[in-house]
């Protein structure tokens, strides 16, 4: 495939950057599809609308049920916290979770400017999750 002279894409690169955003999530998480629940809520709070778990499911394309069932769960491990707000409950990241979201985040963009300009990625240490993340039992 040409793209009109410049560098071509290569798969393998982005197919491997891939699958480590999955990993990394795997590591931070526990589960991708709450990554992408965690994500659009954070984008929702720099953008200055907090979702509520009907909205969220709006926008990630899940069921209510879903949605509601994965929330519970992040509230109860203190991934995040809900606040009353009226009639609904809005959703934020913890201080905590919000740091880490931005750490991987930032090494994201890393792997993506390394793949993306040819150059090898700075070697990034995973951490496990520290036991604050853990389940806790309410």
């Amino acid at each position: 495939m040409s793209d009109g002279g410049s560098a071509c894409l290569d798969i393998r690169g982005l197919v491997e950057f891939l699958n480590s955003i999955l990993r990394m999530e795997a590591e931070t998480w526990g589960d991708p599809v709450d990554a992408v629940l965690l994500r659009t809520i954070h984008l929702g709070e720099q953008e200055g609308r907090l979702y509520d778990v009907t909205s969220l499911a709006s926008v990630t394309a899940m069921t209510v049920p879903t949605t509601a069932r994965r929330v519970s769960d992040l509230i109860e491990r203190g991934i995040i916290n809900r606040y009353r707000d009226g009639r609904s409950y809005r959703l934020a990241l913890s201080e905590e979770s919000t740091q880490r979201l931005l750490d991987s985040l930032e090494r994201w963009v890393g792997k993506a400017r390394c793949l993306f300009n040819g150059a090898e990625p700075p070697a990034v240490a995973s951490e496990p999750p520290p036991a604050a993340l853990g389940r806790v039992a309410m």
